[in-house]
């Protein structure tokens, strides 16, 4: 076989090897808690309807807001 038929089956072959080492990792990960940091530039405390905005609709922050742990104390 010449070399430039090689680099296709290695190519496949490390695509392989790297989907079956992708889900162990990812089976592994579900012991660790799940962490979003959302950082915004000029966004107000009342500026997410979960902290009491009406004016713009925030239906996905206002969920995980809900569903998880909002930290309301700090100074910046």
């Amino acid at each position: 076989m010449k070399l430039k038929t090689y680099y296709p089956i290695a190519s496949i072959t490390l695509f392989l090897f790297g989907c079956v080492f992708a889900n162990r990792i990812d089976a592994q990960a579900t012991d660790q808690p799940n962490v979003i940091l959302i950082l915004a530039d000029d966004l107000g405390y009342t500026d997410v309807g979960a902290f009491g905005a009406e004016l713009i609709a925030t239906p996905h922050i206002d969920r995980l807001a809900k569903e998880g742990m909002t930290f309301t104390r700090a100074y910046t």
